[in-house]
């Protein structure tokens, strides 16, 4: 079964709907199918978000220069307005510091 442009589209307002917020974190355990929060959100914040193209809703936070310091941040999640985590996803370790802002994005894509 192909999932068609239009219904791509449908399932990604959709997400732009239900995903309100994005939480950095420290903890870099693999992401799993059973997690339910970040291993240790240490900021949070309200999403921008855009289109990024046929099924594909595209999600942002930004860092000020005062936000998150002295943490090595490793975990990003998407949050819907209750808290429920939505997705998780690890990377390598940035450390933070007052001397730079960070843009944290997630893409998520619909596939056909």
């Amino acid at each position: 079964m192909v999932v068609v442009n239009d219904g791509r589209d449908e399932i990604r307002n959709k997400l732009k709907e239900i995903i309100s917020q994005m939480k950095v974190g420290t903890d870099g355990t693999t992401p799993s199918k059973t997690d339910t929060a970040l291993g240790n959100a240490v900021y949070t914040d309200s999403t921008s978000e855009s289109d990024g193209g046929i099924g594909v809703a595209e999600f942002s936070i930004r860092l000020g220069s005062g936000d998150g310091n002295g943490n090595t941040l490793k975990e990003v999640g998407t949050f819907d307005s209750t808290g429920t985590l939505i997705t998780r996803s690890t990377h390598a370790g940035i450390d933070k510091d007052s001397g730079f802002e960070l843009l944290t994005e997630a893409k998520l894509e619909v596939k056909e």
